[in-house]
Order: C-alpha cells, then structure tokens, then sequence
C-alpha cells in the first residue's frame, strides 16, 4: 500500500529530543562503576528522517491545527533504573508546538526568534542544588547539543537510601519539511543513531550524600 502524505501549510521545524536517565544509589557513586551501564539505546515508534524524508504517526495528526504548527517534536525517551525492580525501558512521545510565543518542553524553553533559540528553565526537581535560567543556544541544523543533569531524592521504599538521577537530554534541530509520510500502525521500532559530534553543556553538581 503506497504511503499516504501531508501536506503543510508552511515549512515546519523538526526537533528530535533524546533523553537518557540514569537512575542509580551510592553503590555506584563513582562514574567507573556505572560507565558501562549508562548507555544510550534508543528504540523508537517516534517517527524518523530516511532519505531526507520525513515519517510521522498518523496519531499526532488526530487534533494537530496545521496553521498554527511551527514545529514538531520527535522524543525520545531510554530510562535506565538498575536493580531488581528496575531495567531498560525505552518511550517517547511526540507533540507539535505554536511558537508565536514561548513554549515549555520538559525543563526547557523553546522561543522564536531570528534563530530557535533554547534556554534551560529548572523546574523543582534542578532547583537543588540551585541553578539559573539561563540561554543554552541557538538550535541549529547539524549542531546538536547536549545538557546533562543531576539530581537526588530519597526512595520511601527503601527508607532512607539516597536515590541519585543522571539525565542527558539532546536536541538535535533536523531542518523544515513541508510534507510528510503517515505511519500507520502497526509498525516496526527504529534504531536511531545518536548524533557523536555534539557540544556539552554539562550543568552536573556534586551531589552530597
């Protein structure tokens, strides 16, 4: 069956988003110790860029205004919990955005501008330790960047055993399509590669246990 297309209105901005969490206890405090585990493996249903064209769940499409779409995401998410009730569990989402004004994706911001620009907007669970607003960049094609972050809490589970969280988030800007191919269910996962050439913002304090 031939793949059936949409059609935008206007050129629309794609922006994959990775998202690694490493979830952890002081055992494994030391970076050597989890190194190997802390691995990046993303199996996704998110849709996907082949041949410089773009594929997409029919699904996004069901309350979509193709107007007011500036950009869609495609996220996904690899949450990595080690331990006996925990394992690789890979997710994503994907959602489209009207940017006339600024918009909220997890604990960032998206505005805009003369350039998409991206700042860092720390919810609770980053404000402590304490961290600022800030600009991270400018998103643009084939300049992904990477923030990484780092938080504790305490597992009501196991009493008073310290719990520590490791996330990496990666925007990657893949470039305006003016059309796209709809992936009807069911289909296949697809293994994407994550981008080996990206600038760090490493926003990661030392975490008191």
């Amino acid at each position: 069956m031939k793949a059936l297309d949409v059609i935008f209105p206007h050129p629309v901005k794609i922006l994959q988003l990775y998202c690694h969490t490493y979830v952890y206890t002081k055992e494994e405090r030391s970076y050597s110790q989890r190194k190997e585990n802390a691995i990046w493996d993303v199996q996704s249903m998110n849709g996907f860029i082949a041949g410089g064209e773009l594929s997409l769940p029919e699904e996004l499409f069901e309350d979509m205004d193709l107007q007011a779409c500036s950009i869609i995401t495609l996220e996904d998410f690899y949450y990595n919990k080690r331990g006996p009730r925990g394992g690789p569990m890979p997710s994503g989402l994907n959602r489209w955005l009207d940017l006339t004004g600024p918009k909220e994706i997890h604990e960032f911001r998206l505005v805009q501008g003369d350039a998409l620009e991206l700042y860092f907007n720390p919810n609770d669970k980053y404000s402590h330790p304490k961290r600022e607003i800030f600009k991270v960049g400018d998103l643009k094609p084939g300049q992904p960047v990477e923030i990484k972050l780092n938080s504790k809490s305490f597992d009501p589970l196991r009493g008073t055993d310290r719990i520590l969280e490791e996330v990496s988030y990666i925007f990657e800007y893949l470039g305006d399509f003016d059309r796209c191919h709809l992936l009807r269910e069911p289909y296949d996962y697809v293994k994407k590669a994550i981008p080996k050439e990206r600038k760090v913002v490493d926003l990661m304090q030392k975490l008191w246990m």
